[in-house]
């Protein structure tokens, strides 16, 4: 795939989600080695909460497997309640969603959180 398609898709995700919602939104980056999540208010332009597998407090076998994306889902669904946030937009990015992946587990964790996605 290349550089530009990739580019395309996620501006095509993003825009579709930032055009059609006025609440926040859970953007999620996984990269080779880690998994990044943040929760975004466009409105005003900043990052509400975050948590990544770089973190010192996270602790897993690996940081980048199904178990890992499971615990980053929980402790982003406890940061966005801590901060009030009670219900967000999903932003995949340029990743697609699979039943059973990485990114259904996060969405997953979320709502057992207590999220409303």
């Amino acid at each position: 795939m290349s550089k530009l398609t990739r580019q395309r898709r996620k501006d095509r995700a993003r825009y579709k989600v930032k055009s059609l919602s006025s609440r926040f939104r859970l953007s999620v980056f996984i990269s080779h080695q880690h998994i990044h999540t943040q929760i975004i208010d466009d409105v005003n332009g900043n990052t509400v909460a975050s948590a990544s597998t770089v973190e010192k407090a996270f602790n897993a076998k690996s940081s980048r497997n199904k178990e890992a994306a499971t615990l980053i889902g929980q402790s982003i669904a406890a940061r966005a309640k801590t901060t009030g946030v009670t219900a967000l937009v999903f932003d995949r990015g340029v990743r697609k969603y699979h039943p059973g992946g990485k990114l259904d587990l996060i969405a997953t964790a979320v709502r057992e959180g207590g999220i409303l996605i």
